[in-house]
């Protein structure tokens, strides 16, 4: 199974946190990443290749109605 390494980010955007993940494909490794993306912001990676960056789904001071932003990686 590969290996993921999935990044969980502070408020300035600096790594905070790292969780190694094995997963059967990049597929589920996305759903695990965004799952985790429920109160921060996150990067999964995989070897040296950052797959997606995750922006949280957690409430923001400011209202906005607005979806939660999926920002992936140029490959």
């Amino acid at each position: 199974m590969p290996g993921y390494r999935l990044f969980t980010l502070d408020h300035a955007g600096h790594f905070a946190d790292v969780e190694e993940m094995f997963c059967v494909n990049d597929a589920e490794a996305m759903l695990r990443a965004g799952a985790a993306a429920k109160s921060h912001d996150v990067e999964l990676w995989r070897r040296g290749r950052m797959l997606a960056r995750i922006v949280s789904q957690k409430p923001s001071a400011a209202v906005s109605d607005e979806e939660p932003e999926t920002v992936a990686a140029a490959a």
